[in-house]
């Protein structure tokens, strides 16, 4: 039912726990705003896969791994926000 939803702005929230991965069966995102809230562990791979992101903004939480495996596969993002988390690796350029 939410397949038609391009944007989720839930910043300053509250939120707790991970980023579920279901987060990819929202095929039309463009915009993912999770930022400053409390949320932890990983970024789901799946998340760029999302073949319309343009804007993915997950700042100041307590997310953490490695992310240059995965930016790498969402051509369409225009705006990445990832600062002030836990987080290891480097941006890729292309």
């Amino acid at each position: 039912q939410l397949q038609s939803l391009l944007s989720i702005d839930l910043n300053k929230n509250g939120l707790k726990g991970t980023i579920p991965s279901e987060i990819s069966y929202l095929q039309n995102l463009e915009t993912v705003d999770f930022r400053k809230n409390e949320l932890t562990g990983p970024i789901p791979n799946n998340i760029f896969l999302l073949p319309k992101l343009e804007v993915l903004n997950l700042s100041y939480n307590y997310l953490s791994g490695d992310v240059s495996f995965n930016v790498g596969f969402c051509t369409s993002l225009k705006q990445l926000g990832l600062s002030h988390n836990f987080l290891v690796g480097s941006i890729p350029s292309e």
